[in-house]
């Protein structure tokens, strides 16, 4: 699957964005707890040109990384943390919330 063409305002759909890249965390991190999809492929201005941005949540003792690949002709970013990752004492410390 390539990537989606952006229409005339420029973007991409997102619902096809977001089909990517649910099918991305389940291929490729199926045992993750949780996922979020951030920067412009959430707030709904990803051109074709975007990448995407995911935070993966898995259970403690995994370990934290970022990495970066391609997935069906996207570029993915993916940023890998556990619920104890925020307090390992980082610089950048993220924010998991619990809803």
């Amino acid at each position: 699957m390539d990537i989606p063409l952006a229409d005339d305002s420029g973007y991409v759909d997102q619902k096809s964005i977001w089909n990517v890249a649910q099918a991305f965390v389940e291929e490729n991190h199926p045992k993750a707890c949780a996922s979020i999809l951030g920067g412009s492929a959430a707030a709904g201005t990803a051109t074709s040109t975007s990448d995407l941005d995911i935070a993966l949540l898995y259970p403690n003792g995994h370990s934290n990384y970022a990495q970066t690949t391609r997935y069906r002709s996207w570029l993915v970013e993916i940023f890998v943390h556990t619920p104890e990752s925020p307090s390992s004492g980082t610089a950048r410390k993220p924010r998991i919330v619990d809803r």
